[in-house]
């Protein structure tokens, strides 16, 4: 089966550009496959990530918005799931040897932020566990906000902090500064880290 490494990271580190340098970094052989993790159906079709912590749901009853976020998590877990099988199938037929995916199951931990015990939470940490190599890519809030532009400062700090936090449930999490370095000098740390 291909290797299967995937790219994390608050908005604003870089995971669109390390993908893409990864998989363009072995071209001449066509060996590298990516594949785009980004959410699920209902954060794709509904604007302004309404199911996201922190956003319209809170505004719900208690046992409302706690259903309706764990209802998200699943929904999104079952879709990165189907994404993954059959990006790893294809992968196989074709005879690739690498498969990146830009967003893992870490940043979907990160985003839904579940109970660890909860379906929710074992489930992201067992597609979690399945990668060869999580290249969490992490840089000051100050150049993520710079880089980002969609979200605040103390949104990008506490996404920083759960991503620390999730990480420590991963031992193939490997962390990666993205803030200082060009891309190809990044992919190169990542290429080494994924062991690829």
């Amino acid at each position: 089966m291909p290797a299967l490494v995937g790219v994390a990271g608050p908005d604003g580190s870089g995971k669109s550009t390390l993908a893409a340098t990864m998989a363009r970094s072995r071209a001449h052989s066509a060996r590298a496959a990516v594949v785009y993790l980004y959410g699920c159906a209902a954060c794709r079709r509904w604007a302004g990530r309404p199911l996201s912590a922190g956003l319209e749901i809170e505004q719900r009853p208690g046992w409302l918005r706690r259903w309706l976020r764990s209802l998200h998590a699943l929904v999104d877990a079952a879709e990165m799931t189907a994404r993954l099988v059959v990006a790893m199938v294809f992968a196989f037929v074709v005879r690739r040897e690498l498969v990146v995916t830009d967003r893992t199951p870490l940043d979907a931990l990160v985003k839904h932020d579940p109970a660890p015990r909860s379906v929710a939470g074992r489930w992201y940490l067992a597609l979690a566990h399945r990668y060869r190599t999580l290249l969490w890519l992490d840089a000051d809030t100050t150049t993520l906000f710079v880089r980002d532009r969609e979200h605040p400062p103390a949104e990008l700090a506490a996404a920083r902090a759960r991503f620390a936090g999730w990480a420590l449930w991963l031992p193939n999490a490997v962390r990666l500064e993205s803030g200082v370095g060009a891309p190809a000098e990044i992919c190169e740390q990542g290429l080494r880290a994924a062991g690829v």
